[in-house]
């Protein structure tokens, strides 16, 4: 289930390496030596806290035993 999703980096440089974080999303923060890494960092962080965050919710559905006749499932985007 691929999506695109909008996110706002946010870079600091700290004695010539990067710290990097998504604004709308608490605990994606990561670094780089270089700008570039950093962002291919980042990119990486927000990627699997949505998937950890993905499998989490279905395992607590399973857990409550919630069927999947019961779930409705769909794909969304915001659009800022």
């Amino acid at each position: 289930m691929a999506m695109d999703y909008k996110y706002t980096g946010i870079f600091v440089e700290i004695d010539g390496c990067y710290t990097a974080f998504a604004a709308e999303l608490p605990g994606a923060i990561t670094q780089g030596r270089t700008l570039e890494e950093a962002e291919v960092n980042l990119k990486d962080a927000v990627e699997e806290i949505l998937n950890a965050n993905r499998r989490l919710a279905e395992r607590e559905l399973a857990e409550a035993g919630i069927s999947d006749k019961k779930i409705t499932r769909k794909e969304m985007t915001i659009a800022t």
